[in-house]
């Protein structure tokens, strides 16, 4: 299943296949072994990974509204809703009609599943926001950080909080990112290496001054929570480059990782029946360290197996509950 772009909109790129595999690897072993510190260093880039790799790939339909708005439809409602609502919507008959309207809020409103709203939502807005600006970086980084700050701000009120929206305005920036570095691709993948891995070296050291400065705070993309926004931002900016830039420098990427990679979507929306058979065996909110960390990583890999085989039944015999049009 893939994430974000159309199928065919572009030639498949393994080391985004990899990328988006190390993003779905943060969320899913952070939320059964997160450590202030893992959290520390993976916030500021799990979640804005997977918006810039949207923005990396973005295809404005050549600014047609409803060949855009189509193909959002199928290849990313379609999936949230089938996976993310039918399975709870199966439990009707024992659990009634009110279960079913709650269970449709809760994904609607992104109470579960908070990714998806807030990623659809975001892509319209992003589209929108190309369309309006006419493709000037200027005007495109004036609105992001418009919409940025506007976003916090009602975040702070609880305004818009419904379907993500909020949160959506924030994370314009990161789309922005992506689509920024597609298009100077070729002058920022060839600075020189020492560039390339100082920001690397760069992101870790910011992120042992941030835990000297603010102790026990962390960046939580989800909550609009930025304890300090010039620091976060720029951890941000720099992991996400550094990411795009040494990911494009291995040469071959295992077929598994480029498999978890296009099913980080499932991943993300199956996770969570996944776990059920586990935690009957295994508490991992009460688990010590650092036995959790083994078990979360073989947690991760079973998630992904789960989400894998789920996924390739249903492109089997109905690929279009998966984003695909057959």
């Amino acid at each position: 299943m893939k994430y974000g772009a159309p199928a065919h909109a572009h030639p498949r790129k393994a080391w985004v296949d990899a990328l988006r595999a190390l993003a779905i690897f943060l969320v899913v072993y952070g939320h059964r072994a997160g450590h202030p510190d893992f959290y520390l260093f993976s916030s500021p880039v799990k979640m804005p990974l997977f918006f810039a790799l949207s923005g990396y790939l973005f295809n404005t339909c050549g600014g047609c509204d409803k060949e855009f708005l189509r193909r959002l439809f199928w290849s990313v409602v379609v999936p949230w809703m089938f996976l993310g609502y039918l399975p709870m919507a199966a439990a009707f008959p024992v659990k009634g009609i009110a279960y079913l309207w709650h269970a449709f809020v809760e994904v609607v409103s992104g109470a579960i599943l908070w990714f998806m709203p807030c990623f659809i939502i975001g892509k319209i807005m992003f589209y929108y926001l190309l369309k309006w600006c006419k493709d000037r970086d200027v005007l495109m980084f004036l609105a992001t950080a418009v919409l940025f700050g506007v976003g916090c701000g009602l975040v702070s009120h609880h305004l818009l909080d419904f379907a993500k929206i909020n949160i959506a305005m924030t994370v314009q920036g990161y789309f922005l990112f992506g689509y920024l570095f597609k298009k100077y691709e070729r002058t920022l993948t060839h600075v020189r290496p020492v560039y390339q891995y100082g920001a690397l070296v760069a992101f870790f050291i910011l992120g042992f001054v941030s835990r000297s400065l603010y102790p026990n705070q962390r960046m939580n993309v989800d909550h609009g929570a930025y304890y300090h926004v010039p620091l976060c931002l720029t951890m941000v900016v720099i992991g996400l480059y550094a990411l795009f830039v040494l990911s494009q420098k291995v040469a071959h990427y295992p077929s598994w990782i480029q498999t978890i990679g296009m099913n980080s979507l499932a991943i993300y929306m199956l996770d969570r029946y996944a776990i059920q058979p586990v935690s009957m065996f295994y508490d991992f909110d009460h688990a010590r360290y650092p036995a959790v960390l083994v078990y979360a990583l073989i947690y991760f890999l079973w998630s992904a197996l789960f989400a894998i085989i789920i996924s390739k039944i249903l492109n089997r015999y109905i690929p279009w509950a998966t984003g695909r049009r057959g």
